[in-house]
């Protein structure tokens, strides 16, 4: 006889009959930390604005690729990384090719294992065969539950994300539950690419990271977070925050919360931004700017090596995880040095600035 239905997945089942909001901002309000452009005739009196700083560069601790701490899997050739999560000394990977997902120890210094379901966890409804390839993202409310996201599957001709909510103690799967989500999606490529479980006071709230920039494929943008409250009566949405105006990414891959802080990576941009969030007037957790932006170690000519990153975690204050992708046919060969690997960087201490007069 199954185990009675653990509260927190009778709780996340009402996902299922919430409607998710597209990938816009949450307002077309002026950022506060901006400041108006000039007319054409102060422009004429004003200097240019001197060039912004670099951003600091995040410092390489150590790196692998995963195929040298990965058992061998069936089915499993290349490690397409798209998401991590950091806890109690380990790091668990989730794939884009394999429903399956590894757990490493975060020293990278021995052979990980393999967790999940081979067969699909029942879905049936994958992008090309008809089964569910694998994750984007990756949440742990508690040692109890995995909540892996599913970028979009499609079913009666729609593209909808799915959140898969599988317990370690249940290898037959007899408590997994597959949850859709809402809206539709043009593709089986676009869509929420990250997810963050964060408590609140009293309340559960589930995070999901927009990959396209306000909800435009190829413009810069603002990266916009649905906020879902989870609670004995069910799940509803709450709304959405946006990320600072600073922050002007090609896409947006990943995030992660630690405390009161909040980190996000971009893969086309090849950038990080650190920050913190504090509860908004509204009750959302809201990110706080301005933030700062890290970029990631160049080449010896100064070219991106760093090209396909897109799971980050903190391990701790001071320490990031990152992992990447496969890299792609189209880009430089350099691209292929750091792809399908796990990376920790150190989180490199600012100079305090002097006090304005």
């Amino acid at each position: 006889m199954p185990s009675p239905r653990p509260a927190l997945l009778t709780t996340l089942a009402a996902l299922l009959a919430v409607t998710l909001t597209d990938c816009r901002p949450a307002t077309d309000a002026p950022d506060p930390t901006t400041t108006a452009a000039p007319t054409a005739e102060t422009a004429a009196l004003e200097p240019p604005p001197p060039p912004a700083p670099a951003p600091p560069t995040l410092k390489l601790i150590r790196e692998t690729r995963i195929e040298a701490l990965a058992p061998p899997e069936p089915g499993v050739n290349r490690y397409e990384a798209s998401g991590v999560l950091s806890r109690d000394g380990n790091l668990t990977i989730v794939l884009d090719n394999s429903p399956r997902f590894l757990e490493l120890g975060d020293t990278l210094d021995r052979v990980g294992r393999w967790l999940g379901d081979a067969e699909g966890y029942g879905m049936t409804s994958g992008p090309r065969d008809g089964r569910l390839e694998g994750f984007e993202g990756i949440a742990r409310p508690d040692p109890e539950h995995y909540l892996l996201l599913a970028e979009a599957l499609k079913r009666d001709d729609d593209w909808r994300a799915w959140v898969v909510a599988w317990q370690p103690n249940d290898p037959a799967g007899l408590e997994t539950r597959k949850l859709r989500l809402e809206p539709t999606f043009k593709s089986g490529n676009k869509g929420l690419e990250g997810l963050a479980f964060l408590k609140l006071g009293d309340r559960q709230l589930l995070i999901g990271l927009c990959e396209a920039p306000g909800g435009d494929k190829g413009k810069k943008g603002p990266g916009t977070l649905h906020i879902h409250q989870l609670d004995d009566s069910g799940a509803r949405f709450l709304g959405k925050t946006t990320l600072p105006a600073s922050v002007q990414f090609d896409d947006y891959a990943d995030l992660a919360i630690s405390g009161d802080r909040m980190a996000v990576v971009s893969q086309e941009s090849a950038t990080v931004w650190i920050g913190t969030w504090t509860e908004g007037p509204d009750g959302l957790p809201t990110p706080v700017a301005p933030g700062q932006l890290y970029s990631l170690p160049k080449g010896p000519d100064g070219e991106e090596v760093y090209c396909n990153l897109e799971g980050i975690d903190f391990i701790d204050q001071d320490t990031l995880v990152l992992v990447s992708d496969k890299a792609k046919s189209e880009q430089p060969k350099v691209c292929r040095e750091k792809d399908q690997s796990v990376h920790v960087f150190g989180i490199p201490a600012l100079t305090p600035q002097p006090p304005l007069p």
